[in-house]
């Protein structure tokens, strides 16, 4: 179990997908900062370096400088959980 709670289960593999593919702006597969500063701002929500090293160290659970699909989907079911659990 990492940071964002237990990995997803296999049935929710894909359901993340439109919203990773918007971040990952290259198409190559990972996140990387700059891709996630620019995304951000295409959301209107423009990010500081402190906020996207911050998200970066948060969602990068193997420490390789870039977000893979399972980890930004781990990181939005564990948001999505932590949510339920608040209610």
């Amino acid at each position: 179990t990492g940071r964002f709670g237990p990995p997803p289960r296999r049935h929710c593999s894909e359901h993340f997908r439109p919203a990773f593919d918007f971040f990952d702006i290259s198409g190559d597969g990972s996140i990387s900062s700059g891709e996630l500063r620019h995304a951000m701002a295409r959301l209107g929500m423009p990010a500081t370096d402190q906020d996207v090293t911050n998200i970066m160290e948060a969602v990068d659970a193997d420490k390789k400088g870039t977000i893979t699909y399972p980890e930004f989907e781990a990181a939005m079911l564990g948001k999505i959980n932590a949510l339920i659990s608040q209610s």
